[in-house]
């Protein structure tokens, strides 16, 4: 995602990433990735079980998600792994925005 980061802001999108990992855990992933996009912590789970992605593959964590949410908050589209390495190219969030 960070490879396509620019696109995204070009389109007047925000991108934000989600980990179910500590604070401290989540900013060491953004610096491993080189993140400079937002990455934030939900360690209690919060966030993900609102979103209905908590523990859906039985590994007590948020299956690969990417939603796009609206100006007025609701989700417009959403792409929901089936397993740990199921995430949607870049080209299909692009194509969905």
């Amino acid at each position: 995602m960070q490879n396509a980061y620019a696109e995204f802001q070009d389109r007047g999108v925000e991108l934000v990433a989600i980990s179910m990992d500590v604070v401290s855990d989540a900013k060491s992933m953004a610096d491993v990735m080189h993140a400079t996009f937002p990455v934030l912590a939900d360690s209690d789970g919060k966030t993900t079980e609102e979103y209905g992605v908590y523990d859906l593959l039985g590994d007590k964590v948020a299956a690969p998600s990417v939603f796009i949410i609206g100006d007025d908050g609701a989700v417009t589209w959403n792409y929901i792994g089936d397993s740990v390495s199921d995430r949607p190219t870049v080209e299909q969030i692009l194509s969905a925005l």
